[in-house]
């Protein structure tokens, strides 16, 4: 519908179609995620996987007894 309201001269400007903003996204976008790419490589290479992530929080937050409180009763 809109090709009809324009002319010939607009429609094959990339001002007149407005495609080009997408390609003004993906040379912003794209440092940001060749970086995360590199830094997940990375951490997943020195050992920073899912699994070790989630033991390590997990054993962080887990509630710990005492070690002054003696546990043994008679």
């Amino acid at each position: 519908m809109r090709g009809v309201l324009l002319c010939a001269t607009c429609i094959s400007s990339a001002w007149g179609d407005r495609t080009f903003n997408w390609a003004y996204l993906g040379l912003l976008v794209l440092p940001f995620v060749v970086v995360a790419v590199v830094a997940g490589v990375l951490a997943w290479s020195a050992g920073y996987g899912p699994r070790a992530i989630a033991k390590r929080l997990t054993a962080r937050f887990a509630a710990k007894a005492p070690s002054d409180i003696v546990k043994e009763t008679t």
